[in-house]
């Protein structure tokens, strides 16, 4: 094996994802991936921005200030990983988040792919497994750890 690809969000599953990457990188000594899609076809607010919710800003200034948070995330969890483990590196996409990951997946040169059980969703959503990760499980022909 020589690359783990890790979809990852804001949440507590992702870090897990992290922390289970990490420790399976050390043991068979190959790369990371740490991956976030943007998700550019709705107009959600991701968790950091909540506060910006009721403010006017035009679409472009928007997903400028979703992008500079997405490089955030990326950026403090690649500095959270121990550089002494493994090479870590991190892809920003932008697009529907599961045909994007999946598209991405099948297009890359990783051996295996780990992510969280749920992401970001709703507290319904959450009683079941996520959606993205449901369809990344059932469409993608690598082999896909989900990390509780």
């Amino acid at each position: 094996m020589k690359k783990i690809l890790i979809p990852i969000d804001a949440s507590e599953y992702s870090k897990h994802s992290v922390e289970k990457g990490l420790e399976l990188a050390k043991l068979m000594n190959c790369d990371i991936e740490l991956v976030h899609v943007i998700d550019s076809g709705t107009q959600s607010y991701p968790h950091e921005l909540e506060h910006l919710r009721n403010e006017r800003f035009s679409y472009p200034q928007y997903m400028e200030m979703v992008k500079e948070q997405a490089e955030a995330l990326l950026k403090r969890i690649k500095e959270s990983c121990d550089a002494s483990v493994c090479k870590v590196d991190t892809t920003m996409l932008q697009g529907p988040v599961a045909k994007t990951l999946i598209d991405y997946i099948e297009g890359s040169d990783a051996d295996m792919v780990i992510m969280g059980s749920h992401g970001m969703g709703s507290a319904t959503q959450r009683l079941f497994m996520g959606s993205v990760t449901n369809k990344i499980l059932h469409h993608v022909q690598k082999p896909v750890l989900i990390v509780r």
